[in-house]
């Protein structure tokens, strides 16, 4: 019976310090986990740096594309569709039937299709800056947070009969877009506004598909514009990334050069990195 007795006793006594060991091991990472990021900190899914669909074969931009601060099963709030646009129609049009129009079509670098502008415009050199835009609008020309990426690329193809003398990738924010317009708050008026961060793409591709690639503290004002604060696409800690309202390819002749500017140019594969 001792010997029995002897034998339990020591059975209880390995058992509490097994449990009371346990015990330790689960405090001690439980402390851990409120020391360490939050489980809802959002980390990007799979493609949701994508911006386009051409590979889907449509114009929408991605729903699931991954915005700052947002969980990864976030859906903009209300997805745009790349689009043409022409705010100078007295001076020039798009092409949007026939076999030279623009929009989504075939023969994109990565995906089936790409998305390609068309269209002709007449410079006066009058003091109106008349160009074409291919745009591209996260959440339909209302704020996208950008501050999870460092950069942008995409396939880029200026045409052999692309003749703009003006090329420039940009990326507009609210402080670059006039105050009314487009949820902007450039307080200047049109013609110090649409100075844009930007990148000069004016020596073309040579007719063949190129890769751009564009980090966000290399995008630049190129005018003599508006001058938001602060100065820099990046800078206060991403205020002007925070305020992203479209992504931007312009063709003209930036009242530089008279007469009338052929635009071709072809993109595909946009993506954030």
């Amino acid at each position: 019976m001792k010997s029995n007795s002897k034998k339990s006793s020591s059975g209880l006594g390995i058992a509490a310090i097994f449990f009371m060991a346990f015990g330790m091991m689960v405090l001690f990472l439980g402390w851990g986990c409120q020391n360490s990021a939050p489980s809802s900190v959002p980390v990007p899914g799979p493609n949701t740096n994508r911006v386009d669909q051409f590979n889907a074969g449509v114009s929408a931009i991605n729903p699931n594309l991954f915005e700052n601060s947002n969980p990864p099963t976030y859906v903009l709030k209300s997805p745009g569709a790349v689009t043409l646009v022409n705010n100078f129609s007295a001076y020039g049009a798009l092409i949007t039937t026939g076999p030279n129009a623009g929009g989504l079509v075939p023969g994109g670098y990565v995906s089936a299709d790409c998305f390609r502008m068309s269209g002709s415009v007449t410079d006066r050199l009058d003091g109106t800056f008349p160009a074409l835009d291919l745009e591209v609008p996260m959440e339909n020309y209302n704020f996208y947070d950008a501050n999870h990426f460092t950069g942008v690329k995409f396939y880029l193809k200026v045409a052999n009969d692309d003749t703009a003398f003006h090329r420039v990738f940009s990326i507009p924010v609210a402080q670059t877009v006039p105050l009314g317009t487009n949820n902007g708050t450039c307080p200047a008026g049109p013609k110090l506004c649409y100075d844009h961060f930007a990148a000069d793409y004016s020596g073309g591709t040579g007719g063949q598909w190129l890769l751009s690639n564009y980090n966000f503290s290399d995008l630049q004002q190129l005018q003599s514009g508006y001058a938001p604060v602060p100065s820099t696409l990046t800078g206060n800690n991403g205020q002007n990334l925070a305020q992203v309202l479209w992504l931007q390819w312009e063709e003209g002749n930036n009242n530089k050069r008279p007469g009338a500017a052929n635009v071709d140019v072809y993109v595909d594969d946009i993506e954030f990195f």
